[in-house]
């Protein structure tokens, strides 16, 4: 017999990472024998970078019985490109069968319809129906090799859709050999992709994650043991976990243990290990990033939120934790030395532009280190998608179709809903880029608290910076900043229709090194002026009153934030000379934010800022700020000595990278990062 030939198409995340599901398709199917003698498996690995050219010609050139192609929001539009030159190649084309997240539902029947080049759909699992399409083509390649496959959509001969063997699931993780211990993918480049546990028991209505997945299936930890001893021997440096919860079961505690065992026992060649954590957040995420900080393995903690608006949990069934939960697990989080982080989404059906910014507000009161903002995606698999007329969500594509090209998501990104308009998204779009250079770069997060003793909420200064931005405040404030006007143009075209970790990235640029590129000396005698000129022309606006010497306090808090914030390539003096212990008034300032409403089991989040605002001001007496108004000298340590490039931009933020603060008498004992 002739053998088969199966080309694997992987158009790629940002990850460059093996095409690790495709892996786990190919190496399923082989576990026939007559599969795994009578079908070769090519894989052909495309960035998002590639064009649509390359790629089709890629696939013509290869001359396969069958291409299989992983689909989802980030390849759609390079997918769709590739399509369209091969409908019109005017060549003999091999059966196309796409799979993932973009085949379920409607979108998956609309692209059926859209492309007749299109073959089938897997909906669902892949392997199963993968398997079935091989084992079909191994004992005919001329029959339809759809017909019995599991999971799979597919036309009749009238053009009608066919799906009639949908939902069937592995019992198992442990039935599909590893394509990493087979050969089949190589382990290169970082980081590599991996699955502990497949499903997800929540219905988040913006997530594709639990449909038709609900049930959770596991690999056991002898083939865990196994694949993690492989990797360590291979040198490894990096790992994802692809699961939906990592953390959701406790045994996922003892596994992450064993994970940090096998990196010990090779000498650590496990730098990273990046993971879903489990949705609900409890104790137990802690836990597990406390074993991976001792296996020596860098790993930020996401303490997962979402919204804190009622009606935006209501309607996307994803309900966040309460104020207490979340503030305890960020005080444990400090206490144990972990870096953590929240998510929050702009866009989110039932909620306003005000509930946003208050909501936003609020979370940044627990004292949380970082906060990732994602604009709302409607993608195809979800509750969002299917009743998108229902919730009134607009996408972007919808809403400006010049701009549906800018971005590979840019189909699916959130433009307006009854509660948001086209305004209000790009308001908070601004808010989003602001945000990522006040608090993710901890360049005022720390003032920011202090101004709460005045009233001020975080809230307040994120939009005093916004009006400077869209030029609503007397030009004579902004004093011909060189800064500001460099962050205009990409705090105002920020989202957009456009990548957003483009635009993270070009800020976080801007900031560290005045847009000079990463080989350029620190920028922070620029940063350092730039932030005192904007708290001087905030207190203006805000029309606060302060003596000279809470002026002289306040311009020593804004000296200390900047002077902790994580600055590549910078290089700190022998010691800096404060005249008041600004470090011990952090610690308690801290300290008061981590208890303030930890131990008020009713208390919402729409109290959170008033409360902590009563609890900063209750600290930072007369009495108090006397005592603490001495000279204090300063040794700074500063462990980040490059510029992050795989940060992801916004990561940054994370306690490990923050410069360390040792007061003078403290010195010679080794203190602990500083967050």
């Amino acid at each position: 017999m002739q053998t088969v030939k199966v080309l694997l198409l992987d158009l790629k995340s940002d990850l460059p990472s093996p095409p690790f599901q495709l892996g786990l398709l190919a190496s399923y199917a082989k576990t026939n024998p007559e599969v795994d003698a009578n079908v070769s498996f090519t894989f052909s690995e495309h960035p998002s970078t590639d064009s649509a050219e390359h790629i089709a010609r890629t696939v013509v050139a290869a001359e396969a019985d069958l291409v299989a192609v992983s689909h989802y929001a980030w390849n759609h539009s390079q997918l769709c490109r590739t399509l369209d030159l091969l409908s019109s190649a005017g060549t003999n084309l091999p059966r196309i069968v796409l799979g993932g997240a973009n085949c379920a539902g409607r979108f998956g029947a609309t692209m059926l319809r859209r492309y007749p080049i299109i073959s089938a759909l897997v909906e669902g699992e892949g392997e199963p129906a993968f398997k079935d399409i091989c084992e079909s083509l191994a004992d005919s390649p001329a029959k339809n090799p759809f017909l019995t496959a599991r999971n799979t959509r597919f036309r009749s001969r009238t053009g009608e859709i066919i799906a009639l063997n949908l939902g069937h699931r592995l019992s198992t993780l442990d039935e599909v050999p590893s394509p990493y211990l087979t050969g089949l993918l190589p382990t290169f480049p970082s980081p590599l992709l991996y699955e502990t546990n497949r499903g997800c028991p929540y219905r988040c209505a913006f997530c594709y994650w639990g449909n038709g997945n609900s049930r959770i299936n596991r690999m056991s930890d002898e083939r865990v043991r196994e694949e993690f001893i492989y990797f360590a021997r291979e040198k490894v440096r990096a790992v994802f976990l692809a699961d939906a919860n990592f953390g959701i079961f406790e045994s996922d505690v003892a596994l992450a243990a064993l994970i940090a065992e096998v990196n010990a026992q090779h000498g650590y060649p496990f730098k990273f290990v990046g993971m879903n954590y489990a949705k609900n957040s409890r104790d137990r995420v802690l836990d597990i990033a406390t074993h991976f900080r001792t296996g020596k393995m860098f790993t930020s903690t996401t303490l997962a939120l979402q919204s804190v608006t009622a009606e935006a949990e209501k309607l996307s069934q994803r309900y966040a934790t309460t104020p207490k939960n979340f503030v305890h697990l960020v005080r444990s989080a400090h206490e144990r030395g972990l870096s953590t982080y929240t998510d929050l989404i702009l866009g989110m059906p039932g909620e306003t532009i005000d509930e946003f910014m208050d909501g936003l507000a609020a979370v940044i009161s627990t004292g949380i280190p970082a906060i990732k903002i994602h604009q709302l995606s409607v993608l195809p698999g979800t509750e969002f998608y299917d009743k998108q007329d229902e919730f009134g969500l607009v996408t972007v594509a919808q809403g400006e179709p010049h701009r549906a090209n800018e971005s590979t998501y840019s189909e699916f990104l959130v433009h307006s809903h009854p509660k948001m308009t086209q305004a209000d998204v790009l308001r908070g779009l601004r808010i989003i880029a602001i945000h990522h250079i006040l608090h993710n770069h901890n360049l005022c997060a720390i003032v920011n608290f202090y101004l709460m003793r005045y009233g001020v909420s975080p809230r307040d200064v994120y939009e005093f910076f916004d009006q400077l931005i869209v030029g609503q405040v007397d030009e004579r404030t902004e004093q011909d900043d060189r800064l500001l006007q460099a962050f205009r143009p990409i705090v105002t075209s920020f989202g957009h229709g456009r990548d957003a970790i483009n635009g993270e990235v070009a800020l976080s640029t801007e900031i560290w090194f005045g847009g000079k590129g990463p080989r350029s000396p620190a920028n922070e005698p620029e940063i350092s002026a730039f932030v005192h000129r904007f708290y001087t022309a905030f207190c203006a606006w805000r029309g606060l009153r302060m003596s000279d010497a809470e002026l002289d306090l306040l311009r020593e808090m804004i000296d200390y934030n900047v002077l902790v914030s994580p600055k590549p390539r910078w290089r700190p003096r022998p010691e800096y000379v404060f005249a008041h212990d600004v470090h011990q008034i952090w610690t308690d300032m801290l300290r008061v934010i981590h208890q303030c409403q930890s131990e008020t089991p009713t208390g919402s989040w729409n109290e959170r800022i008033a409360d902590v605002s009563a609890a900063v001001s209750d600290l930072l007496t007369p009495t108090y700020l006397a005592e603490h108004q001495h000279p204090v000298r300063y040794r700074v340590t500063n462990p980040l000595p490059i510029f992050p490039e795989l940060a992801w931009g916004w990561v940054v933020s994370n306690r490990d990278w923050f410069c360390r603060i040792t007061p003078d008498a403290e010195v010679a004992s080794a203190a602990p990062a500083f967050n």
